[in-house]
Formats: structure tokens, sequence, C-alpha cells
């Protein structure tokens, strides 16, 4: 579109557009698809309770629980859920079986 004067900064900058029929369509998965399982062990690290009632402790369950994960993943032999996949279970009392499906 070219050089363009906008507010607030002194040079004209180089404006371009985008047209839309060129932006690719990402599909999304429901959640009732089953992904094929790995052919590893697999771990998940679920999000520790806060047991101590102060609200800025937390932070520190979840930084703990996001190490231990983060560590384990450099293991190579071993398949680890991701933090946003384990963590949909925080606050929830379950059963351990449910969370392993």
């Amino acid at each position: 579109m070219g050089e363009r004067q906008v507010k607030n900064i002194s040079e004209p900058i180089r404006v371009y557009r985008v047209a839309s029929n060129a932006l690719s369509v990402q599909t999304v998965r429901s959640p009732s698809t089953v992904l094929p399982l790995p052919d590893k062990p697999s771990i998940a690290v679920l999000p520790f309770n806060n047991m101590s009632g102060d609200p800025e402790q937390e932070y520190f369950a979840d930084g703990i629980a996001e190490d231990i994960i983060t560590n384990l993943s450099r293991i190579h032999w071993l398949f680890v859920i991701a933090r946003n996949s384990s963590f949909v279970f925080k606050g929830q009392a379950l059963d351990i079986q449910d969370a392993a499906r």
C-alpha cells in the first residue's frame, strides 16, 4: 500500500495489506478425536493443591509442577503430557483413572 504517515511517528512507514483469501484455514480437532498412543512410556504431572491457604503459594505450586514437566521432557524415551493438558484438572477432585484416559 506504500508509505503512509501515521500518528505519533515522524517518518512515514511502509504499509502492507494481506488478502484474506491467501490465509490458510486450520482445522481444529474436536475433543472426541482419538489420538494415537505413543510408542514409549507416558507420564502426566498433575497440578499441586495449594493447601496453605495463601494465594501467593498458588503461583509457587504451579511453578514446581511446570519445572517437573520441563525436566521430565528432557528424557528422550519418555512421553510427557503437556502442561495445558494436565492442568485442566486443576482444582478438581478427580478419579485418577479418568485422568489417565
